[in-house]
Protein backbone atom coordinates (compact mmCIF):
# COMPACT_ATOMS: atom_id res chain seq x y z
CA UNK A 1 0.00 0.00 0.00
CA UNK A 2 1.03 3.64 -0.69
CA UNK A 3 0.44 4.40 3.26
CA UNK A 4 2.96 1.79 4.40
CA UNK A 5 6.10 4.26 4.28
CA UNK A 6 3.66 7.50 5.77
CA UNK A 7 2.79 4.84 8.55
CA UNK A 8 6.23 3.82 9.65
CA UNK A 9 7.24 7.43 9.19
CA UNK A 10 4.96 8.58 11.55
CA UNK A 11 5.41 5.65 13.82
CA UNK A 12 9.10 6.49 14.27
CA UNK A 13 8.97 10.74 14.43
CA UNK A 14 5.30 10.97 16.10
CA UNK A 15 3.95 10.82 19.67
CA UNK A 16 1.43 8.45 20.86
CA UNK A 17 -0.82 11.88 21.99
CA UNK A 18 -0.09 13.79 18.27
CA UNK A 19 -1.32 10.44 16.72
CA UNK A 20 -4.10 10.22 18.96
CA UNK A 21 -5.35 14.12 18.27
CA UNK A 22 -4.77 12.88 14.34
CA UNK A 23 -7.55 10.47 15.16
CA UNK A 24 -10.12 12.41 16.86
CA UNK A 25 -10.36 14.87 13.55
CA UNK A 26 -11.86 11.75 11.93
CA UNK A 27 -14.05 10.70 15.96
CA UNK A 28 -17.56 10.05 14.92
CA UNK A 29 -17.16 8.35 11.65
CA UNK A 30 -17.11 4.87 10.97
CA UNK A 31 -13.83 3.06 11.62
CA UNK A 32 -12.47 5.13 13.77
CA UNK A 33 -10.67 4.08 16.76
CA UNK A 34 -8.61 6.75 18.88
CA UNK A 35 -7.23 4.62 21.90
CA UNK A 36 -5.39 1.35 21.41
CA UNK A 37 -3.24 -0.85 23.10
CA UNK A 38 0.11 0.40 22.34
CA UNK A 39 1.64 2.65 19.60
CA UNK A 40 1.95 0.21 16.84
CA UNK A 41 -1.51 -0.91 16.92
CA UNK A 42 -2.56 2.85 16.95
CA UNK A 43 -0.66 3.32 13.97
CA UNK A 44 -0.73 0.35 11.99
CA UNK A 45 -4.74 -0.81 13.09
CA UNK A 46 -6.34 2.80 13.60
CA UNK A 47 -4.65 5.83 11.58
CA UNK A 48 -4.62 2.75 8.65
CA UNK A 49 -8.12 2.62 9.30
CA UNK A 50 -8.83 5.86 9.36
CA UNK A 51 -7.02 6.69 6.30
CA UNK A 52 -8.64 3.60 4.30
CA UNK A 53 -11.93 5.07 5.22
CA UNK A 54 -10.87 8.43 4.52
CA UNK A 55 -12.14 9.51 7.83
CA UNK A 56 -8.60 11.68 7.98
CA UNK A 57 -7.60 14.11 5.75
CA UNK A 58 -4.67 12.50 4.33
CA UNK A 59 -2.96 15.97 3.83
CA UNK A 60 -3.03 16.39 7.47
CA UNK A 61 -1.26 13.71 8.14
CA UNK A 62 1.70 14.98 5.92
CA UNK A 63 1.38 17.51 8.33
CA UNK A 64 1.72 16.05 11.19
CA UNK A 65 4.88 14.30 10.08
CA UNK A 66 6.65 17.25 8.56
CA UNK A 67 5.74 19.00 12.22
CA UNK A 68 7.06 16.24 13.64
CA UNK A 69 10.09 15.92 11.96
CA UNK A 70 11.03 19.63 12.16
CA UNK A 71 10.14 19.65 16.31
CA UNK A 72 10.40 16.45 17.61
CA UNK A 73 12.89 14.32 19.81
CA UNK A 74 15.82 16.95 19.31
CA UNK A 75 17.56 16.68 22.42
CA UNK A 76 21.86 17.87 22.63
CA UNK A 77 23.29 17.61 25.60
CA UNK A 78 26.65 19.05 25.68
CA UNK A 79 27.68 18.41 29.02
CA UNK A 80 26.34 15.54 32.05
CA UNK A 81 27.09 16.25 35.53
CA UNK A 82 28.34 12.83 36.71
CA UNK A 83 25.86 13.16 39.96
CA UNK A 84 22.32 13.30 40.49
CA UNK A 85 23.08 15.84 43.67
CA UNK A 86 25.24 17.98 41.27
CA UNK A 87 22.51 17.77 38.37
CA UNK A 88 19.53 18.82 41.33
CA UNK A 89 22.03 22.34 41.81
CA UNK A 90 21.57 23.20 38.51
CA UNK A 91 18.51 25.95 38.88
CA UNK A 92 18.12 28.78 35.80
CA UNK A 93 18.63 30.99 39.18
CA UNK A 94 21.89 29.49 40.20
CA UNK A 95 22.87 29.40 36.72
CA UNK A 96 21.43 32.73 36.06
CA UNK A 97 23.69 33.86 39.19
CA UNK A 98 26.81 32.25 38.18
CA UNK A 99 26.78 33.80 34.63
CA UNK A 100 25.33 36.99 35.74
CA UNK A 101 25.66 37.76 39.16
CA UNK A 102 23.64 37.93 41.95
CA UNK A 103 21.44 40.78 40.16
CA UNK A 104 21.22 39.09 37.00
CA UNK A 105 16.61 39.22 37.38
CA UNK A 106 16.53 42.82 37.46
CA UNK A 107 19.58 44.12 35.48
CA UNK A 108 19.76 41.27 32.72
CA UNK A 109 16.51 38.87 32.45
CA UNK A 110 13.92 40.98 34.35
CA UNK A 111 10.55 39.09 33.20
CA UNK A 112 12.48 35.70 34.75
CA UNK A 113 9.88 33.75 36.71
CA UNK A 114 10.02 34.07 40.15
CA UNK A 115 10.18 30.37 40.91
CA UNK A 116 12.00 29.05 38.11
CA UNK A 117 11.86 25.81 37.24
CA UNK A 118 14.65 23.07 37.64
CA UNK A 119 17.06 22.43 34.38
CA UNK A 120 15.72 18.48 32.57
CA UNK A 121 17.66 16.36 34.81
CA UNK A 122 20.96 16.09 34.06
CA UNK A 123 20.65 18.65 31.12
CA UNK A 124 22.85 21.09 29.59
CA UNK A 125 25.23 22.48 32.24
CA UNK A 126 26.38 25.70 30.66
CA UNK A 127 28.11 27.65 33.74
CA UNK A 128 31.48 29.41 34.49
CA UNK A 129 34.03 27.92 35.59
CA UNK A 130 33.88 30.34 38.73
CA UNK A 131 30.30 28.54 39.64
CA UNK A 132 30.95 26.97 42.91
CA UNK A 133 32.90 23.46 41.85
CA UNK A 134 31.35 22.93 39.09
CA UNK A 135 34.42 23.23 36.60
CA UNK A 136 35.46 20.36 34.09
CA UNK A 137 36.19 18.21 36.08
CA UNK A 138 32.82 17.57 37.51
CA UNK A 139 31.08 17.17 34.33
CA UNK A 140 31.16 14.98 31.40
CA UNK A 141 30.76 14.60 27.97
Amino acid sequence: MANDELLKLIHEHCTTEQITALLREGKGNEGVRISAENKEFLVQRNLRDALEAKAINIEHTYDLLREAEENGNHHTFYFRPKTKKLAEQLTIDYIGKALLGKAWRTNWVPNAQSQAPRLLHYGPALVSQKAQGLGPQNLRA
